[in-house]
């Protein structure tokens, strides 16, 4: 998690764009804002397909290693599907499944254990 120091003026709080965009919110990008006690989260409304591949990319290096790799997401039922695949078999091993806020799908992804399996 990066910290920032920024100071609240006249017109709010303003966050450098390539902070934003390092996140996977683009210039130009519709966000939620969510305000809680103490917290203020701000969530794209949907992610970019390369904020997704991202995620993926990161989640199968931690949990299935690095000999997999990932098809390109595809966007389908408000969700983003993303294949991991095993490339030097031409196999695939599984499927990530993503909110378009990109959160994993847990219940209906496949595990890093079902993945590893193949």
């Amino acid at each position: 998690m990066q910290k920032l120091k920024e100071r609240v003026g006249v017109t709010g709080l303003q966050i450098p764009t390539a902070v934003l965009e390092e996140y996977g919110i683009p210039e130009g990008a519709s966000v939620m804002i969510e305000v809680e006690e103490k917290m203020i989260r701000i969530v794209p409304e949907q992610l970019t397909e390369e904020a997704i591949k991202k995620l993926a990319i990161n989640y199968v290096l931690n949990h299935v290693g690095d000999a997999t790799a990932i098809d390109k997401p595809k966007f389908e039922n408000e969700n983003w599907i993303v294949s991991v695949v095993l490339p030097y078999k031409q196999i695939q091993l599984g499927t990530l499944v993503f909110s378009k806020t990109g959160t994993l799908l847990t219940s209906v992804s496949t595990t890093p254990e079902e993945m590893l399996r193949c």
